[in-house]
């Protein structure tokens, strides 16, 4: 089994919509929400 790790940067306001989204995904392990650079780890 491969790992990824991917850095989002999301607009302003559109947080909880995309963790929505990557919730359907059965791929996604977890989510975690950064402070900095990017917005997400996923």
């Amino acid at each position: 089994m491969t790992d990824a790790y991917v850095m989002l940067n999301c607009e302003l306001g559109a947080e909880a919509e995309i963790l929505e989204q990557l919730k359907e995904i059965e791929q996604v392990v977890d989510v975690f929400e950064t402070i900095g650079t990017h917005d997400m780890l996923v």
